[in-house]
């Protein structure tokens, strides 16, 4: 168990640091929605994570907002 804390923390930690242009290759759409992604901890667990975006007048974003909805097991 002590190795998923750790996974998660860092997983966690990426989270916050994320650049959506550059780090794209990690996230992966999740679901129908287009609103949902899916991150992974490790080999065998993901993050699914809702993601609500704050734009400004010009339709540029200023501010992102990661909701979890679950963690999943990797489906094989």
């Amino acid at each position: 168990m002590e190795a998923f804390e750790t996974d998660l923390a860092n997983a966690l930690k990426t989270l916050e640091a994320y650049t959506w242009d550059k780090d794209a290759d990690r996230i992966k759409p999740h679901g129908g929605s287009g609103r949902d992604f899916s991150y992974p901890i490790n080999t065998e667990f993901l993050l699914v994570l809702r993601r609500d975006t704050v734009r400004d007048s010009e339709h540029k974003p200023i501010l992102v907002h990661l909701y979890l909805k679950t963690i999943e097991r990797v489906k094989v």
